[in-house]
């Protein structure tokens, strides 16, 4: 949010100020490098985006972390590869048949 602020023109001491952050504390946060876990995220969007790519798009998160698992022998939970599926807006296209019958409505 800072940097993004920071690009309009603003100042950063002046956007931390607003946003109740510490300067020290938004400085030594932007030097930091990113963490393994970070860095495994990243490497696992990709994988990911290219898994979902060769399927053509249709394959959802159970069919991917089947191929990360068994395929590539990579150990995911079913949480994160939804998680980074959602963040990258992968998503699997819609079930024709299911469009084409309504679910019928039973009163109990």
């Amino acid at each position: 949010m800072i940097a993004s602020l920071a690009g309009q023109g603003y100042e950063i001491k002046r956007c931390c100020r607003i946003l109740d952050v510490a300067p020290s504390g938004y400085f030594s946060w932007r030097r930091r490098t990113p963490s393994p876990a970070a860095l495994r995220r990243e490497w696992l969007r990709g994988l990911i985006s290219q898994i979902h790519a060769a399927s053509r798009g249709v394959d959802g998160y159970r069919r991917i972390r089947a191929e990360l698992l068994l395929g590539r022998q990579i150990v995911v939970s079913r949480k994160l590869v939804h998680k980074l599926m959602a963040e990258g807006r992968l998503k699997r296209p819609p079930d024709p048949q299911a469009a084409q019958e309504p679910r019928q409505r039973r009163d109990l």
